[in-house]
């Protein structure tokens, strides 16, 4: 569609909405599912954000191939693709206020991982000032 501009845009196209989405994790796991955890958010002209939100979502791959990952992680990435849209869907009709997808189930496991992701990140930056 045309109204849909891809980062950077030009001045002229200063897009109304922005999304924003920082992938935590996207990968098939050792069992071979897929997990997608991401944070996104939606933020207006004004660079208000409207909405913020974590999306986990899972998929088994039907095989061991990395064409049958590959096809899980491309269905994964639908469902991140839908809920976001349903967001979008709802500011523009008005009834932001009524979107809730809830939280996502994120297990434990990533969460410490992310944590500790963070720590890491925090000793490097300090390391290389």
């Amino acid at each position: 569609t045309n109204r849909i501009v891809a980062y950077p845009w030009e001045r002229s196209q200063q897009p109304n909405y922005q999304v924003q989405v920082q992938l935590l994790r996207f990968e098939p796991n050792v069992e071979q599912i897929v997990e997608l955890w991401a944070r996104w958010s939606i933020i207006d002209s004004a660079k208000k954000a409207i909405t913020v939100k974590e999306t986990y979502v899972t998929r088994p791959a039907k095989n061991k191939s990395a064409e049958a990952a590959v096809a899980s992680m491309s269905e994964t990435a639908a469902d991140l693709s839908r809920e976001v849209s349903t967001a979008l869907r709802a500011i523009f009709s008005g009834s932001s206020s009524q979107y809730d997808p809830g939280s996502p189930k994120v297990p434990d496991r990533l969460k410490k991982e992310q944590t500790l992701s963070r720590v890491e990140e925090a000793v490097n930056a300090g390391r290389s000032e």
